[in-house]
């Protein structure tokens, strides 16, 4: 038979499958697609980690309130802003301290902490209000990843602005 008699499905439409080019067209046209994709999700990254940052500081606060109302005794919340974190101590009855929680802010949301007064302080006596002479004063504590900025104010009661 010739060509121009054969059946339409027995001569080009009966090879199957995708060329060579076919195949590289499409997966550059997706690699370009999850370029933008990966961009665009960036910055959000960073505004989730900062937010989170300041989550897990405004809990480490509430933490140690708790923690003096429970047992009747002197909490604190240090912030090692060289160490990008923070934890929550109680005094023992024996004497000394014990940690209780701790939170490193850049192992766990890669997030720099950064506080004015450096190294801050924060006690919480056992009626629940801090201590204004343990702080010295307002203390701010920033945190920072890529562009992204986020605050915490405390006062020296203890009351928390953010």
């Amino acid at each position: 038979m010739s060509p121009l008699l054969d059946p339409p499905w027995t001569s080009a439409s009966a090879r199957r499958g995708f060329t060579l080019i076919e195949v590289v067209v499409a997966l550059v046209v997706a690699g370009i697609l999850l370029g933008m994709a990966i961009g665009a999700f960036g910055p959000l990254q960073n505004d989730r980690a900062v937010a989170s940052a300041q989550s897990a500081f405004l809990s480490l606060h509430a933490q140690t309130r708790a923690f003096a109302l429970e047992r009747g005794t002197l909490a604190r919340l240090v912030v090692d802003a060289a160490g990008d974190r923070a934890f929550v101590t109680i005094r023992l009855e024996a004497g000394g301290d014990s940690t209780v929680n701790s939170y490193d802010f850049q192992e766990v949301l890669g997030v720099a902490v950064a506080s004015e007064p450096a190294s801050p302080v924060i006690c919480m006596t056992p009626r629940g209000v801090a201590n204004p002479i343990c702080a010295g004063g307002n203390v701010q504590v920033t945190f920072t990843r890529g562009s992204s900025e986020s605050a915490v104010q405390i006062l020296p009661l203890g009351q928390v602005i953010f």
